[in-house]
């Protein structure tokens, strides 16, 4: 099964190739640097739109896969809280589409109002955090708040759930990818 993932990035190329070595060890898992057309920080609905567009981009330039997964990270303003989480979109090769979204972290409202001042366009609220100091890594605040769960965990689970939907998987994913267990799993 060939796989390619709308990203060049470590931490999302890991999470896939994590995701489905348990389940299909012989895949190809390839990165592709896929535009989102959105913000650099996307914001509630944009998030899962910025991954979609990216899956589709992916599968222009590398037609032929049998899966394209696509990871975007945004901020959610719920309940008057700023969530991170990612949306996990899978394309297949068949056209059926299938969107998971990540556990969730709340981000400091000040950092998250700051990003927005200087621009979503262009800054991330990650990036602002680190420059304040709150955060060691502006790629993986998940890692500094919350539970501290590091970001590659939360998207391989959150793959994971997306390919047991995508592919029908029925093995013990279920239990994990309802409930995750991240400390001392894997």
């Amino acid at each position: 099964m060939k796989i390619v993932v709308a990203s060049q990035n470590p931490v999302k190329l890991d999470a896939v190739k994590n995701a489905i070595q348990k389940y299909d060890p012989s895949s190809e898992v390839i990165g592709v640097k896929a535009a989102s057309g959105v913000a650099e920080q996307p914001f509630d609905d944009e998030t899962a739109q910025g991954a979609r567009n990216r899956a589709r981009h992916a599968r222009q330039i590398s037609p032929g896969a049998d899966i394209y997964i696509a990871i975007e990270n945004g901020i959610f303003n719920q309940d008057d809280k700023f969530l991170d989480k990612a949306a996990v979109f899978t394309l297949m090769a068949d056209g059926s589409e299938y969107l998971k979204y990540s556990r969730s972290v709340e981000l400091p409202k000040q950092y998250v109002e700051e990003a927005r001042a200087r621009g979503f366009d262009t800054t991330t609220v990650g990036k602002v955090m680190q420059d304040a100091g709150a955060v060691t890594n502006h790629a993986d605040p998940h890692a500094d708040l919350g539970e501290k769960i590091p970001r590659a965990r939360l998207l391989q689970h959150t793959v994971e759930a997306s390919l047991q939907q995508a592919l029908g998987w029925t093995h013990e994913i279920t239990e994990r990818a309802a409930k995750p267990r991240y400390m001392g799993y894997d």
